[in-house]
Order: structure tokens, then sequence, then C-alpha cells
């Protein structure tokens, strides 16, 4: 891990992430998990990643911890989204944005450093719900819980 940097400076925290992640294959954007990745139309990569989708990339690479990445996280709260795995608009819609969950960050949990909900797509009533034929052919909503 690279040398630790303020949790309380978000710059300092994106930049750890780039400086310790090989460019061709991650982004800075790795505070997201697989499963919010999924939802803008990226593939996150490694099995490791699909394997823990509720998990953000950076926390599973080590790059840095799970608290760093909660304040993160919070600073940046809402991401972008295609609302069709929300079955609303249609599918080339990628104008959507979902509010990003908390992650556990109690040590002794058995789900630390998940996401504690699915991301919430935010004014969801601007989106019309999409229409039967576009919504048989949509893709799922990745990682869905239960």
């Amino acid at each position: 891990m690279a040398d630790e940097v303020d949790k309380h400076d978000i710059g300092a925290l994106i930049k750890k992430i780039r400086i310790n992640h090989d460019a061709e294959s991650t982004t800075t954007s790795d505070y997201l998990t697989a499963q919010e990745h999924r939802l803008f139309g990226s593939s996150s990569g490694k099995r490791e990643y699909y394997e823990n989708p509720y998990t953000p990339i950076a926390v599973v690479d080590g790059i840095i911890t799970v608290e760093e990445c909660e304040v993160i996280r919070g600073r940046v709260a809402v991401f972008h989204v295609f609302p069709s795995h929300y079955g609303k608009g249609d599918v080339s819609q990628f104008y959507g944005r979902a509010l990003l969950s908390s992650l556990d960050i109690n040590p002794d949990s058995p789900t630390y450093g998940q996401t504690l909900n699915d991301p919430e797509l935010l004014n969801s009533e601007y989106f019309p719900e999409m229409n039967p034929k576009e919504a048989k052919g949509r893709q799922p909503f990745p990682f869905k819980r239960d």
C-alpha cells in the first residue's frame, strides 16, 4: 500500500488510487463497486471484483482502506447510471443519477467494506416507465440484492 495520506484529503485519496493502479485496466472511479460500475455501463475487469460486487474496487485491491473509501464516497455522493437498469426511460438514456450507499465500516461485521444498500435512482419520477418491449430486452439490475 502507498504512503498513508490524510483520510479527509479527497484529492490525495484519489491520487493514491491513480498511482497504485495499472492505467490500462482501472480508473480513479475505483471508489465504486463492481455493481456500481455495471450500472453506468463499465465492466470492472477482474474476477475478484465480481466475487465482491458490493465492495469498492480500490478496497478489494488493498489500495485504500474502507474508511478512506467511505470518505470519498460521502463527498462524491452520486454517480451517473443508465435508468434502464431501474426499468425507467429507454435503453439509450444515460443521464440518470444514483445515490451511492454508505459502506459498512464496522470491522467486526461480516459485511465490513460492503455497501449497505443497492444504489438508489434519484429523481426517478422524471423517467417514464419503460415500454414492455424495451423492458423485456433490458439488462437486469446487476448484483441486485433480494
